[in-house]
């Protein structure tokens, strides 16, 4: 229990440090004097500041499924049709608190676009591990579609919400006020949209 104690001071030490200052720039020191343990102590769970952070995000992004599951499960399967199952899909991800998770993960990769390659391939490591998770719900509740189909449209949805992320997260700066949501939401409704109805159709986005 003790260590499970730590282990979780650590994480919430970092999580609460990058969110102050905007991205991992922060020393052990830093870290260990926030967490009330010592340096080595940090060093017996985690090899680098940096992997403190990566599993803090990989911790939020399963809290997030996790409610996308409950969202998923509590109502009956559909036709299994593909519209009805892309539109099932987006609608448990408008009911998932991704805000939470991006802020979280933006410490990681930082706010001010200097992020180093490898932080981008941690970040990338951390959504492909999510839309794993996803994939792998979608397959189980409809086992009539093939894994390529189920690929296919969770990795579509997975990159309106990477390219969503990115632009809201810039934006926002880590706000997860009511207003900073709402425009979440909007802007994942029209990225959303957008999957639904392709850009064959004339018009203008809004």
């Amino acid at each position: 229990m003790l260590k499970a104690r730590s282990r979780r001071a650590i994480l919430d030490a970092a999580t609460a440090l990058a969110s102050e200052r905007g991205g991992p720039t922060f020393t052990v020191e830093e870290l260990a004097q926030r967490a009330d343990i010592s340096r080595a102590t940090v060093f017996n769970y985690f090899p680098s500041v940096l992997d403190v952070l990566v599993t803090a995000s990989v911790e939020q992004f399963e809290s997030a499924w996790a409610t996308f599951d409950a969202a998923t499960t509590s109502a009956p399967a559909t036709d299994g049709s593909r519209a009805a199952v892309f539109e099932e899909v987006a609608r448990s991800l408008h009911a998932t608190r991704l805000p939470d998770v991006i802020v979280s993960v933006g410490a990681v990769v930082g706010r001010d676009n200097q992020a180093s390659p490898r932080h981008e391939a941690l970040l990338r490591q951390i959504i492909d591990r999510t839309s794993l998770h996803l994939a792998d719900q979608v397959a189980d509740r409809y086992p009539e579609w093939s894994r390529l189909e189920v690929d296919l449209l969770v990795g579509a949805l997975m990159n309106c919400i990477i390219v969503t992320s990115s632009h809201w997260f810039m934006n926002a700066v880590g706000d997860l006020g009511d207003e900073s949501r709402a425009t979440w939401a909007r802007m994942l409704d029209s990225a959303i949209d957008g999957l639904r109805t392709g850009y064959g159709r004339s018009g203008r986005s809004t």
